[in-house]
């Protein structure tokens, strides 16, 4: 990618609320690849940092283990950590902990309670306190997971 695309890349992620840019600048060295199905990617060292789906920029889990970027945490109790890692959508009674200033479309990184390690990427359907209250239904939309395609993607 070009400086020029790198900053309309970086406006965006700007305007990304809860996101924060962490060690993502100008000089780094970022490929863009577009899939056959049309969905975009942006990689930095053969792994996926970003991509688009739903018509919104995501950071991946690459991209938050990396440090490159933080999205604000929600953790979920170990019997809920299979099924997240598998793709499912986030159920309110597996939720422990939730900021409540976030709001209903928010990005956010589930983790598990015993490690704090990222588990997915998605948002929030339900208003925290809805989450925290009712406990129960669906809570968040999950987006990108370990183990599914964006995570085992290398160009290695």
């Amino acid at each position: 990618m070009n400086n020029s695309s790198k900053k309309s890349l970086l406006k965006q992620l700007n305007n990304i609320r809860g996101l924060t840019i962490v060690s993502f600048n100008i000089k780094d060295k970022i490929e863009e690849a577009i899939s056959n199905t049309g969905e975009r990617f942006y990689l930095k060292d053969g792994k996926i940092i970003l991509f688009e789906t739903e018509g919104r920029l995501v950071p991946s889990l690459h991209g938050i283990l990396k440090n490159i970027f933080s999205l604000p945490q929600v953790v979920v109790d170990m019997g809920a950590v299979r099924y997240v890692a598998r793709g499912a959508d986030i159920m309110a009674p597996g939720i422990r902990k939730v900021d409540t200033d976030l709001d209903v479309d928010d990005l956010v990184v589930i983790v598990d309670e015993t490690h704090g390690k990222p588990l997915a990427i998605g948002y929030l359907i339900m208003k925290p306190n809805e989450i925290l209250e009712v406990h129960k239904g669906k809570a968040i939309k999950s987006l990108h997971y370990v183990s599914d395609k964006i995570w085992n993607y290398t160009t290695m």
